[in-house]
């Protein structure tokens, strides 16, 4: 594999900076069935989107089935919490 950063047109913080988001979700992911755990996959579900479209864009398709298939696990590890997480997010008044 290649490293990422400027192979991909990214500067080189932005890899040491997902790394702390990965491991900041994960960590969260710990709390499971609270805000913190929902708010831990939607992280890690947005990280994995992000990646994901990098992989489309530099590699081919199957390249990027790893990262789609982690996507779509998270976020159903976001959305099946839902007793926690709904109440949390109705007091935003999102919608």
């Amino acid at each position: 594999t290649r490293p990422a950063g400027p192979d991909l047109g990214l500067p080189v913080w932005f890899m040491y900076f997902t790394g702390l988001v990965e491991v900041g979700g994960a960590a969260a992911l710990l709390a499971k069935g609270t805000v913190v755990g929902f708010a831990g996959a939607v992280l890690l579900a947005a990280t994995m989107v992000v990646g994901t479209g990098i992989h489309l864009t530099h590699d081919p398709f199957y390249q990027a089935l790893p990262a789609l298939a982690l996507t779509a696990l998270l976020a159903w590890l976001a959305l099946r919490p839902r007793a926690t997480a709904t109440p949390w997010l109705r007091s935003l008044r999102l919608g």
